[in-house]
């Protein structure tokens, strides 16, 4: 395999990024749980299952660390702000695709 191509798949890949993560376990955990028995998820039924989860395991969850995005995080957010924040995060780096469906409502699905 060509260097650069490895290179280039290190720093790119949605899947290195995932394993990378502070939060890898957890967030592996959370996609596994929720799609294990389905390939969509609406957004908000998404939402709301991140958000218990949140609630039950947040002494086990670190803030990711992104250089790449100068967005002001604030000190203070309810779980449900945060899940929110945390799935567009994870559609943005890849782990999750969304699309609207015919009817108009967001759905999630789990990224190859």
């Amino acid at each position: 395999m060509d260097k650069n191509l490895l290179l280039k798949i290190y720093r790119e890949s949605p899947c290195i990024k995932l394993l990378k993560s502070r939060n890898a376990e957890f967030i592996l955990s959370f996609l596994t749980d929720v799609f294990s028995e389905q390939t969509t998820i609406e957004s908000e039924r998404l939402h709301r299952l991140l958000e218990n989860r949140l609630d039950a395991e947040i002494d086990f969850i670190y803030e990711e660390e992104d250089n790449e995005s100068n967005d002001f995080t604030p000190k203070f957010e309810t779980n449900e702000d945060k899940a929110k924040r945390w799935i567009q995060d994870w559609a943005n780096r890849g782990f999750l695709t969304n699309y609207q469906d015919e009817s108009g409502e967001i759905m999630y699905e789990i990224s190859s």
